[in-house]
């Protein structure tokens, strides 16, 4: 619905099965990739150790949405609900727009 670039790949296609969980196992599919960096959202921050992930030599990143609001059937706005919300309420481009602008990347340890 909102024509987003996005490739779906498992994990184990991208790194075998090993006994890794948690971040270990994270930092075994990032590296499997060739990445040096890692992206999760800002509720996941208390999983990950930024150290950790230094060591190892990839770069943790946290994912943090800023509001939007937008009417929904007239009443007062409830806030995060879920994506099926806003594209009740929305166009596609506006979802698109709010994806693009309404959010910011910050390095682990540095907080929103």
């Amino acid at each position: 619905v909102l024509d987003l670039p996005c490739a779906i790949t498992s994990a184990s296609a991208v790194a075998p099965e090993t006994r890794a969980k948690g971040q270990e196992r994270i930092v075994e599919i990032v590296a499997a990739l060739g990445a040096d960096d890692y992206v999760n959202m800002v509720g996941g921050a208390a999983l990950y150790d930024a150290a950790y992930f230094r060591e190892k030599g990839i770069a943790l990143h946290l994912l943090q949405p800023e509001p939007v609001e937008y009417p929904q059937f007239g009443g007062p706005f409830v806030p995060n609900l879920s994506i099926l919300d806003v594209l009740a309420f929305n166009e596609p481009s506006t979802v698109r727009r709010f994806l693009e602008h309404h959010r910011r990347v910050v390095p682990a340890g540095h907080g929103p």
